[in-house]
């Protein structure tokens, strides 16, 4: 059985990897917290962790591991979003 959030919305993986990958083409474990987007419009928030698969010397993939996350840190992570956007528009 999958974790609600496969039933709820499936892009969750990429949107991960996506945000993970350079970190993981590194040879490095990425973890963090990843709002996503559902087709209808609603999102939601997982802590997501992502490593790189390797066979025989090549990267042949990611896999991705998500848990829902406390409260807290969804607000501490809405907070630092807000934050970074601001900075970035001056």
């Amino acid at each position: 059985e999958g974790s609600p959030y496969d039933r709820r919305c499936a892009r969750g993986i990429d949107r991960a990897r996506s945000k993970g990958g350079s970190t993981a083409d590194a040879g490095q474990k990425w973890h963090g917290y990843v709002k996503n987007l559902c087709k209808d419009g609603s999102h939601y928030w997982v802590y997501a962790t992502v490593v790189q698969n390797v066979r025989r010397g090549e990267t042949v993939g990611y896999t991705s591991v998500r848990r829902k996350p406390s409260r807290s840190k969804i607000e501490a992570a809405i907070a630092q979003y807000a934050e970074m956007k601001q900075n970035e528009e001056g």
